[in-house]
């Protein structure tokens, strides 16, 4: 973290861009990732439920720590993509895990199967 960077409640920011935050929440993510692969198999049915609910319980709230905050631009619109795009990559890689899905496939499809939102939109719902 850089020196002198404000943190209020945990969410830290520079100049109200937040992507120290956000940086600091995809290495959240990933030492989530990391604990919970050994528990998230590849396998369908029963397993995947549970993966699924580990990931909506544990590992999206660890990322998104106060979204309704930083998840919106000081005009209202909402985050960049390239902003985002650190988290969604972390999203991928455990829906990836939890599905057994190919690297070729589509992030769409496995929103789908999962039954997990973007997590871009999961951002724009909290937020409004």
């Amino acid at each position: 973290m850089q020196v002198g960077c404000p943190k209020l409640l945990y969410v830290s920011w520079s100049k109200l861009q937040w992507k120290e935050h956000v940086k600091q929440a995809t290495s959240k993510g990933n030492a989530a990732f990391e604990a919970l692969s050994g528990i998230t198999a590849s396998t369908w049915d029963p397993l995947m439920r549970r993966s699924r609910i580990i990931y909506t319980a544990v590992v999206r709230p660890t990322m998104l720590y106060g979204a309704q905050i930083w998840g919106m631009r000081g005009d209202g619109k909402p985050m960049p993509a390239n902003t985002i795009s650190p988290l969604k990559k972390i999203q991928n890689k455990y829906l990836r895990c939890i599905t057994g899905g190919y690297k070729r496939s589509s992030t769409a499809e496995l929103e789908r199967e999962t039954e997990i939102l973007p997590i871009d939109l999961y951002i724009d719902i909290r937020v409004f």
